[in-house]
């Protein structure tokens, strides 16, 4: 079995995050990027399943609340 390779429209047409991010935002990417020597993508990528698995565990607590700040 091969495996996947990501296309352009695997990623369902969503813009770059880090276009997003503030100044300070990316400093702390950078800086995490640096102490662990991974790239920023696979950062945002690890950052956006942990925090779903927080979501997920904190259930209710999360439901009426409408960003996280």
């Amino acid at each position: 079995m091969s495996e996947h390779i990501m296309t352009e429209d695997d990623r369902k047409g969503y813009q770059w995050p880090a276009s997003a991010l503030t100044v300070n935002e990316m400093a702390i990417l950078n800086n995490w990027r640096k102490q662990t020597k991974t790239p920023i993508n696979e950062l945002l990528r690890q950052a956006v399943v942990i925090l779903d698995d927080i979501i997920k565990k904190n259930g209710d607590k999360n439901e009426n609340k409408k960003s996280i700040q």
